[in-house]
């Protein structure tokens, strides 16, 4: 499959304000391009806010096999996401120690007898282990998501120790707004730590005045991709911490996208991480090695002497948020094998016929 193509880091790109390194001073009162400020007494601290073109999404072009490595077979059963050292021990005494072996296992409930495991933890896993084995996307539930124009996409940087939110990338309608405090020149982290609240309280209200504005746009839904609720569970906590009344993100619904995806499809990788599942379905992200503790590095640097932003931590927002946009696109395209979770239920029915014996009398959940 052909990577997606990456828009050219400047293509379409309107500058409302920028990072010291390239634009020292602010450009006149009334110019193209000035920066957005908080008021006529704003603190040296700006909230800097760029405006991007999104690039067209290219989605999955077939549900057949997908580009990548070989069978993954022989691989220890803990390469699967989900399965941790303590299932591992429960899933070798039903004589499972690989992906095949997962991917073979005829009868989850005996399986689950022997292992100790629940029947829907088994067939969830030889769902993900057919998958990885056959390389292949298979999809196991609908994936349900608001209209595009109704849901905004956003992605959140924070320092290392996930308290201050100073970059926030929103994707809506094919735009994408970046809001990030710049420090200016630098005084040393103790100094320019009032500075730096400032700065982020005035970037949480500017993003949550541009969701009150999307909002009454028609967008009724956020979308982050973490897993575990980080994006929005940060920002609230720091419309909190500032003072800031959180609008428009308080009453929208809030959609994380990789629990959705978890939910919906089992994917030949042994996690649901942004970046790799992203790259299996053929995004090109600009900066593949650099991850969130490499941009709250740069950040913390910046604050303490006054080093600019990278112009790659930039990219790397944007990246996270047209990659979600590409995977759901990806997936949303259908056309995948569907494998509902009915296993459980059809066993349930012939619980009598198919219960097994004592676990010291079966030898094996395994398939030939």
């Amino acid at each position: 499959m052909a990577p997606y193509v990456h828009a050219p880091p400047h293509a379409g790109l309107s500058i409302i304000g920028a990072p010291v390194a390239e634009m020292p001073e602010p450009p006149p009162a009334g110019a193209a391009g000035a920066v957005r400020r908080g008021g006529a007494d704003a603190p040296p601290a700006r909230v800097v806010r760029l405006t991007t073109r999104a690039p067209p999404s290219r989605p999955l072009p077939s549900a057949g096999p997908i580009d990548g490595p070989g069978s993954i077979g022989t691989w220890p059963v803990t390469w699967l996401h989900g399965v941790g050292y303590s299932r591992e021990y429960g899933l070798h005494r039903a004589d499972i120690r690989t992906v095949d072996d997962m991917a073979r296992v005829p009868d989850v409930r005996a399986a689950a007898a022997l292992s100790g495991l629940p029947v829907s933890f088994i067939e969830r896993s030889r769902t993900k282990a057919r998958a990885a084995a056959e390389n292949r996307i298979i999809q196991r539930s609908r994936m349900r998501l608001p209209p595009d124009d109704e849901m905004a996409i956003f992605d959140i940087e924070t320092d290392t120790t996930s308290t201050t939110v100073w970059m926030i990338g929103v994707l809506y309608r094919g735009r994408i707004e970046q809001f990030m405090v710049d420090m200016g020149a630098g005084a040393g982290w103790s100094a320019a730590r009032g500075r730096r609240e400032r700065g982020a309280r005035s970037l949480l209200s500017e993003f949550v005045g541009y969701l009150d504005s999307i909002r009454s746009d028609g967008c009724a839904a956020l979308v982050s991709y973490s897993g575990t609720g980080f994006d929005r569970r940060v920002t609230a906590a720091a419309l909190e911490r500032n003072g800031v009344e959180p609008g428009a993100f308080a009453s929208m619904r809030h959609i994380d996208a990789c629990s959705l995806v978890r939910r919906a499809f089992a994917v030949p990788c042994p996690t649901y991480a942004l970046k790799t599942l992203g790259a299996v379905l053929g995004y090109g992200f600009a900066h593949s090695d650099m991850d969130g503790l490499d941009a709250a590095f740069a950040f913390e640097r910046h604050v303490a002497d006054g080093r600019p932003i990278d112009r790659a931590v930039l990219e790397y927002n944007r990246d996270d948020v047209l990659s979600v946009r590409h995977i759901l696109d990806s997936l949303e395209a259908g056309g995948f094998d569907v494998e509902r979770r009915s296993e459980a239920a059809a066993t349930g029915r012939r619980r009598a016929a198919r219960r097994p014996g004592p676990a010291g009398h079966a030898t094996s959940a395994r398939g030939a």
